[in-house]
């Protein structure tokens, strides 16, 4: 039986003897197809850019954030910065993480953040990837994906990815809560759904 979570305000007390975790999504616009070689492909589509997510291939077979266990005198902020560094040799500073959404349930809190990579370019992806091969995590925690957050139509891209089962329940709606922040906060010439 699954425990039941409840959304809680992001700055509440996390009450004392409940496991405290901490996620962090890491997310941008990148210009996905701008080498892509199909000429039915608008230029429009093209050149614009789309909104992507840094997920991790779990050791459980699901797909979640980056992040883990809060350990004891740590903030959660510091912990995701911890975790990331361990799970994929990325060092991310406490004052650039947002928070997204928070949940608990009798036996435990989630704090999820997000760290914005902006529209640099499609490379800085790569080498987050290539990165993290290196991470003392790699693989026995996590394997790092970049997932597609546009809506491509007919059930691809965030269509699938969203009605997959391979999310857990918090995990989805983490994830809703990031598209819905992307979405309202794009870019000028992004897409996010055809």
């Amino acid at each position: 039986m699954s425990e039941t979570f409840v959304q809680v305000p992001f700055d509440a007390p996390v009450p004392e003897g409940i496991n405290h975790c901490a996620f962090v999504f890491i997310f941008g616009w990148k210009k996905l197809y701008e080498h892509y070689e199909d000429p039915s492909m608008t230029p429009e589509r093209k050149n614009a850019f789309y909104p992507v997510v840094v997920l991790g291939m779990r050791w459980d077979g699901h797909l979640g954030a980056i992040g883990g266990k809060v350990d004891k005198g740590e903030t959660a902020e510091e912990a995701v910065c911890r975790e990331t560094d361990e799970e994929i040799a990325q060092e991310l500073e406490v004052e650039d993480l947002r928070p997204l959404i928070s949940h608990q349930s009798a036996t435990m809190r989630l704090d999820a953040f997000m760290y914005d990579l902006g529209t640099s370019s499609l490379n800085n992806l790569r080498y987050l990837i290539a990165d993290a091969t290196e991470a003392e995590g790699a693989i026995s925690e996590l394997t790092p994906v970049i997932a597609h957050l546009c809506d491509y139509g007919n059930g691809q891209g965030w269509g699938n990815l969203r009605g997959s089962n391979m999310l857990s329940t918090m995990v989805a709606e983490e994830l809703d809560a990031l598209r819905k922040f992307m979405v309202e906060n794009q870019p000028e010439g992004a897409i996010v759904a055809y």
